[in-house]
């Protein structure tokens, strides 16, 4: 990733897109199966590209924490880990950062909201294209994130849609303020 791996929405967004261009094949073989995909993004234990980011940005990955799908950490943040089975369950002092992964962008609504109550420095939503005009998105974004004019944090929304040559893009938003820009 280069020299700067502070953690701000530019820094993983291009991460993201630098994770993809490095795994395209495997990214595009499950892109069509919400199922796998969404495990190929999340991983089990250490394996998803969601752990392989952490990394880019020296900090560990844990999934599925308290209904988040996934969370950054600093090894000093865990204050309590048990082991439950073939699992450790860890509780954190901070986060780092809380990512949701949201397959149908009709319910991003929801993955916002819940984003929005959650204290961590940088908060990523990925989610994919329902507009015929991928560009189109940003508006849409914004209508999702409803009354949120006064909520005053930035969340980065990653949006994944295939072009005229079905290719698969990704184009990347901070909303803050209930407005979102495009970067």
């Amino acid at each position: 990733m280069g020299e700067n791996n502070e953690l701000t929405p530019e820094n993983f967004f291009s991460c993201w897109k630098e994770m993809f261009k490095k795994n395209k094949q495997e990214w595009a073989a499950c892109w069509d199966n919400n199922r796998e995909y969404t495990k190929y993004i999340l991983g089990d234990a250490n394996d998803g590209i969601i752990h392989q980011i952490a990394e880019q940005f020296r900090k560990k990955a844990y999934t599925e924490y308290y209904k988040l799908d996934a969370v950054f950490y600093d090894e000093n943040d865990d204050f309590l880990n048990l082991s439950y089975g073939p699992r450790t369950e860890y509780c954190f002092k901070r986060l780092q950062l809380a990512f949701e992964h949201e397959n149908d962008p009709c319910t991003i609504y929801k993955e916002l909201a819940h984003l929005f109550t959650i204290n961590a420095p940088l908060k990523v939503l990925v989610t994919y294209s329902c507009k015929p005009n991928p560009e189109d998105m940003k508006d849409y974004i914004e209508e999702q994130a409803g009354n949120a004019q006064d909520i005053d944090q930035q969340i980065l929304v990653i949006v994944g849609f295939k072009d005229d040559n079905k290719e698969i893009n990704w184009n990347g938003y901070t909303l803050q303020n209930g407005k979102a820009k495009k970067l």
